[in-house]
């Protein structure tokens, strides 16, 4: 890798998870210069309650662009994710990101809660 991406940042959208509720949790990183793999990883404290994974998605904050078709995700839409951690991974492909500066990427995972 000639240049490793940002550290990422993790926001949390407020409010409580109570029944029914939703909070969408952002992930936002660079890609770095030269890398051949990316991939995000959030591990949820349930605290207890049964909740599901769903409008996941992945987005090039600085072009704009839904990359979301490009990642691989280990969560259908509707589950709760194995160990509690649901992950998006880069589907590379032999690609390497060359550019000549990072591009910043945030992806979103929408919890919903359930009694």
């Amino acid at each position: 890798m000639k240049e490793p991406p940002s550290p990422p940042v993790k926001r949390i959208e407020q409010g409580i998870s109570a029944d029914r509720m939703r909070n969408t949790t952002f992930i936002t990183t660079g890609t770095g210069v030269g890398g051949e793999a990316l991939w995000f990883s959030d591990t949820i404290n349930p605290n207890g309650l049964h909740y599901t994974i769903t409008d996941q998605s992945v987005w090039d904050t600085t072009t704009g662009a839904n990359i979301s078709n490009q990642f691989t995700y280990n969560t259908p839409n509707g589950q709760t994710p194995a160990g509690n951690r649901a992950t998006a991974t880069w589907n590379a492909n032999g690609r390497k990101v060359e550019k000549l500066s990072e591009n910043i990427i945030c992806a979103s995972t929408r919890i919903t809660c359930q009694k």
